[in-house]
């Protein structure tokens, strides 16, 4: 497996309310485009740093560690957070 720059060696399992199985975020624009059109939590201060992290990362402004740690801070914020 080649491994992208925006891909995380270890992925954010998110559990969302309408699944059995908690869902894999594998990469930087797999997480930007959840937060933008499948979110299930309320859009809070911490959610819209993890979306903008996520953007600036993709544009190569961002490590995709710090992008990935603002998912996981929003995550658990809204309670979807599964810790490994």
């Amino acid at each position: 497996m080649t491994w992208n720059r925006l891909d995380w060696h270890t992925p954010v399992f998110l559990n969302l309310p309408d699944s059995s199985e908690p869902e894999p975020i594998l990469a930087v624009d797999e997480a930007s485009e959840f937060l933008a059109s499948r979110w299930p939590g309320e859009k809070t201060k911490v959610y819209w740093l993890a979306a903008t992290l996520c953007t600036r990362c993709i544009h190569g402004q961002v490590d995709p560690l710090v992008a990935r740690e603002a998912l996981v801070a929003a995550a658990e914020e809204a309670g979807i957070y599964m810790a490994a």
